[in-house]
């Protein structure tokens, strides 16, 4: 369970900080991405990223560890 939210949450981080750094939506388009703009876009992914974090260290961390020592 620790792996995939591991790989989501740096796949976010690395999609935001291309938007963050190429500034897609203002380069194609100037003036018409004023409220939905790359630094934005890179906000939510962080967020997006965060919450993937959290939801899988909870998952690994609410599971059952105990070994059993029956023989």
């Amino acid at each position: 369970m620790l792996l995939p939210g591991v790989l989501c949450m740096f796949l976010c981080y690395g999609v935001g900080l291309f938007f963050f750094i190429s500034k897609v939506p203002e380069c194609l388009a100037p003036g018409r991405f004023d409220v939905i703009s790359s630094h934005f876009i890179w906000h939510a992914l962080i967020v997006a990223a965060l919450v993937s974090f959290d939801s899988s260290m909870h998952a690994t961390l609410s599971r059952d560890w105990h070994c059993s020592t029956e023989d």
